[in-house]
Formats: structure tokens, C-alpha cells, sequence
């Protein structure tokens, strides 16, 4: 079982609710069992500047409220909570397998989760694609 800190959870949670962060990458330490704040990224942060920040080669857990339109006349401003799991086909094997397991935990962890994706690419990550997800 791997450990979530409150520190992180009430991070998550001042993001949701104080809206002081545009984004909470998480990633797994050196034993692949707990689970780490690499970074918060500041509110002002894009969301592809957040995608850039991604390693080509290592398990990032990308929490972040995305927000857009939707096709409606006229479209609609919303956000949702997403989870995205970024998994490189250059992550080490072990990596892989203990960031698919901890995955479960960090949905429980964190309340209000609305979407869950994994991604292996970072065409997969671009924005259209992303919100083409969303609006289906």
C-alpha cells in the first residue's frame, strides 16, 4: 500500500476550493511505493506549459481542472477535474506496473476526481484532443 501525505491532499484541496493552482503533478519515489508532489503549478500556469513540464521518460500523476467550452449556442465555460496518467513508453517497466496499482489510491484520495485518463503520448495530451474527450 502506498502512502498519500495530507500534505498532498490538502494541496488538492486548496486547489479545488481556493483555486491557487492550475495544476498538482505527482509522481512515485525511488521504492515506486509512495507518492510525491513534484510540483503546484502557480495559477497562472497554461495548460501547455504544464504539459511541457512532463518527463519523456517517467510516471507523472497530473491532476488538473480543465477548463472549456462546450459546442452548446451559446457554449458553455466549464472545468473538470482530471486525472491523467502519464506513462511514457521510456518509463522503466517496474515504474509502470506500481503507477497502474497506485492509480486506485489516488482516486480514492482525492474527492471530486471527474475524469480519468491515461496517456502514453503527448499528442494525447494536446487540447483539442482532450476536450473532444470531454464534450462526447
Amino acid at each position: 500500500m502506498s502512502m498519500i501525505s495530507q500534505n498532498i491532499i490538502d494541496s488538492y484541496n486548496s486547489m479545488i476550493t481556493n483555486h491557487d493552482a492550475s495544476a498538482l503533478l505527482l509522481t512515485l519515489d525511488s521504492n515506486n511505493r509512495d507518492v510525491l508532489l513534484l510540483s503546484k503549478a502557480d495559477v497562472n500556469t497554461s495548460y501547455q506549459d504544464i504539459v511541457a513540464q512532463l518527463p519523456k521518460d517517467d510516471l507523472v500523476f497530473l491532476i488538473v481542472p480543465f477548463n472549456y467550452e462546450t459546442h452548446e449556442k451559446p457554449p458553455l465555460k466549464t472545468v473538470k477535474i482530471l486525472l491523467i496518467t502519464w506513462i511514457p513508453e521510456a518509463t522503466p517497466v517496474r515504474r509502470k506496473m506500481s503507477g497502474k496499482m497506485i492509480k486506485g489510491e489516488i482516486q480514492q484520495a482525492f474527492d471530486g476526481l471527474q475524469k480519468d485518463l491515461t496517456v502514453s503520448d503527448f499528442d494525447e495530451l494536446d487540447y483539442g484532443v482532450i476536450r473532444k474527450l470531454l464534450i462526447k
